[in-house]
């Protein structure tokens, strides 16, 4: 299985959170593709101070992603539906969800499910 990986989840593990750091181990004992998309990899950089070597250690945790066609697409229609709704969290949520959804409805590992109100997300304690 895979899931996409929301920055939140690798800012967690970072800073040490038992829960996400508990949830990575219980993600790579099942050997379970993590999906890393480019505009997490953007965010995720953006607080770092050594970005090359995070970035390699990104990629050595799972695949980082560029963003397709498609994934745009799904990101449209889910910014669509979040702004009629009210809900609409952001360009760089609605990209990382239109990743999950074009990729086959994949869960997102996140420590603010609230971002994702219409997508299965994964969180921890």
């Amino acid at each position: 299985m895979a899931v996409v990986v929301d920055t939140s989840f690798l800012v967690d593990i970072a800073k040490g959170n038992d829960g996400a750091r508990d949830l990575a181990d219980r993600f790579a004992a099942d050997h379970e593709l993590l999906v890393i998309p480019t505009v997490v990899v953007a965010e995720y950089l953006a607080g770092c101070s050594d970005p090359q070597s995070d970035v390699d250690q990104l990629r050595g945790a799972g695949e980082v992603v560029e963003l397709r066609t498609g994934d745009a697409r799904e990101a449209a229609a889910l910014a669509g539906r979040t702004l009629d709704e009210g809900t609409f969290p952001g360009w760089s949520d609605v990209l990382i969800g239109g990743v999950a959804e074009n990729r086959g409805g994949l869960p997102i590992v996140t420590g603010n499910a609230h971002h994702f109100p219409a997508q299965e997300t994964i969180t921890y304690g």
